[in-house]
């Protein structure tokens, strides 16, 4: 299965430095390494597979539409639990000894995040005590793996085609029935806060598994969403394959917007039926206050007025950290992406999106 989703074909011409080729192999073992810990801690404990996993909480829309600071902000609330990125990529995530298998996480971490390239870093806010994309952990089931964002559609036609998500998703409950386990909660199970861009194109897989899910939806203004997702493109491609292979920045625009538009229809489609409740990322950072009671009403948990003015005081912080200073003291603006930059015009945004905008209302920033 990875060989058929990652190998030449799937790569399309992409060819790994030397450090890439390194890091994507310890990263696939890490991957399997996982699975076999997972499976070895669930035949010691086969009580787990009866945790409850209730109402899960999905957040849904295309990546880079605001679906990090939603999550961020379910997972803020005591009654709602989101994976940690330590736990979602340490061999030592089913470690009894919690505090250690932290540390242990942590330290790996720490030496990981040292070559990454500094685009990477200033796109997402890595941290092991973040809330992270269930991708972290999928990857090593569905098959996919995060070096072949550069390829995304064609990779989402490759797993659609070899029929393996259920599967994922079954794994992927039982990888969080694991942590309910751990932390003393098998009996009553735990609330959990998920999201991944990869949810949008196989909704139909997802209910099979949770079929009682929640879910919220997030919008933003689609020039921003297919600009900063080329520089994730770029980014990426930086990271793991030479320069002399990698996509053009024309050909990273037409891969962001067709990705977009397919992510967009399969949402439609696979959600069509369901109770969502549809999130404006820019009304949301506009009033975090208001739209987060709403947010914490659809997922069915009482408010918490102190939580949410924590979770939207420590935030603002933050932001205010990356405006004045940047990661190596340069003041910058956050994020600025220009759909420009990768052969596209405004027009071409509006006539591939404009439909989609001002059908849910989408705030248009231009």
């Amino acid at each position: 299965r990875y060989e058929q989703a990652l190998g030449e074909e799937g790569l399309g011409g992409l060819r790994f430095t030397p450090l890439g080729h390194v890091l994507a192999q310890v990263l696939l073992e890490n991957q399997m390494m996982r699975k076999l810990r997972l499976q070895q801690y669930v035949d010691a404990h086969p009580e787990v597979r009866d945790v409850p996993v209730r109402r899960p909480v999905f957040i849904m829309g295309t990546g880079r539409s605001g679906t990090t600071y939603l999550h961020r902000l379910c997972s803020a609330h005591p009654g709602l639990r989101a994976p940690r990125l330590w736990e979602l990529t340490s061999n030592e995530a089913f470690n009894p000894d919690r505090e250690a298998a932290r540390e242990e996480a942590v330290r790996t971490l720490r030496m990981s995040s040292l070559v990454l390239t500094e685009g990477l870093k200033d796109m997402h806010d890595i941290h092991p005590d973040n809330c992270e994309e269930c991708l972290m952990w999928m990857q090593g089931s569905m098959p996919w793996h995060m070096m072949a964002v550069p390829r995304f559609t064609y990779n989402l036609s490759s797993l659609q085609a070899l029929g393996c998500c259920s599967d994922a998703y079954e794994e992927y409950k039982l990888f969080l029935q694991a942590l309910s386990h751990l932390a003393g909660k098998a009996r009553e199970g735990e609330r959990w806060v998920l999201k991944c861009p990869l949810h949008a194109s196989f909704v139909p897989d997802l209910l099979r598994v949770f079929p009682d899910a929640v879910f919220l939806w997030a919008h933003r203004d689609m020039a921003s969403v297919v600009g900063s997702g080329c520089k994730l493109l770029l980014e990426t491609a930086k990271f793991f394959f030479e320069p002399s292979s990698a996509p053009t920045a024309s050909a990273m625009g037409a891969e962001g917007v067709r990705y977009a538009v397919t992510a967009l229809s399969d949402l439609r489609e696979g959600l069509r039926d369901r109770d969502v409740m549809h999130v404006d990322f820019h009304g949301l950072v506009g009033d975090p206050t208001a739209v987060g009671r709403d947010v914490w009403r659809h997922c069915g948990v009482e408010l918490d007025e102190a939580a949410l003015e924590g979770f939207i005081a420590q935030d603002r912080a933050f932001r205010q950290s990356k405006l004045k200073g940047g990661r190596k003291g340069k003041g910058h603006v956050i994020n600025p992406y220009d759909v420009r930059d990768f052969g596209l015009t405004m027009e071409d945004i509006d006539a591939a999106f404009g439909g989609y905008m001002d059908e849910f209302n989408v705030t248009r920033k231009r």
